[in-house]
């Protein structure tokens, strides 16, 4: 993850750890000195929902994409987070910009590989749902030369934005594959992908079991020697045998 302060209040943050404090006292993991910002103004850290923005008790409000966080709030990639006159933007790593692939021969165009659709988070078309039928033009606040387009082909999303400043996840990105849940800010609009069934897809991909070949061998066999397990077997033999005999003969 990569905090980059969009006013040179401080500068950019590489960080891999877990938790990360923000405040204006030294003991903070970064000590932003800016206009309104606490001691110990909030925090940064990992759950299992993923990344979680905590405000300490008696700082003022943080904004996130200009709406006020009072207690804590879930981040995504490309949020831009405000304390008074400080403001910083999550950024993933970047993703090698990539072409998508060409449409597979016979392929029909209305054709429907998969359901995805953008919902709008912030801007003019704040909250409406924008379906992706196979290719999805952008509305862009002013005329461009090139538009911009999400595309669903062999299963995957591509984006196209040629000519046209497009930020996932907070990185600036002209074309490559996008995936369920990023962030996609174009001017003054926002979008996250939902993407259901290319989550299923996933999902199980990383779930599947390796094939073992039929003739691998298998942990018993090489174990130890094959002798072992037939000592074993004698042996159990002979004590339930005499354990039995105890039981008939006893007076």
């Amino acid at each position: 993850m990569r905090i980059v302060f969009l006013n040179g209040e401080h500068p950019d943050v590489d960080s891999t750890a877990e938790r990360l404090r923000v405040g204006s006292a030294g003991d903070n993991d970064i000590v932003l000195r800016a206009a309104e910002v606490a001691a110990h103004h909030f925090s940064l850290f990992h759950d299992r929902r993923g990344l979680v923005l905590t405000v300490e008790p008696g700082a003022a409000r943080v904004y996130v994409n200009a709406r006020p966080v009072r207690e804590k709030a879930l981040l995504r990639f490309g949020d831009v987070i405000s304390v008074g006159t400080a403001k910083c933007l999550l950024q993933a790593d970047p993703r090698a910009e990539t072409d998508p692939p060409p449409a597979a021969a016979g392929s029909e165009a209305g054709e429907r590989p998969g359901w995805a659709a953008l919902r709008a988070v912030a801007g003019p078309l704040s909250g409406h749902l924008l379906p992706i039928e196979r290719r999805l033009e952008l509305p862009l606040a002013e005329p461009a030369p090139a538009g911009v387009a999400v595309e669903l082909r062999e299963g995957a999303l591509w984006l196209e934005a040629r000519g046209n400043v497009v930020q996932v996840n907070g990185v600036a990105m002209s074309s490559g594959r996008l995936m369920p849940g990023d962030q996609l800010c174009v001017g003054a609009h926002r979008y996250v992908i939902e993407a259901p069934g290319l989550q299923a897809e996933a999902s199980l991909a990383r779930q599947r079991v390796a094939f073992v070949p039929h003739e691998a061998a298998l942990p018993e066999d090489t174990a130890g020697p094959r002798g072992e397990v037939w000592w074993l077997i004698v042996t159990a033999a002979l004590l339930g045998l005499g354990i039995a005999l105890l039981l008939l003969f006893r007076p």
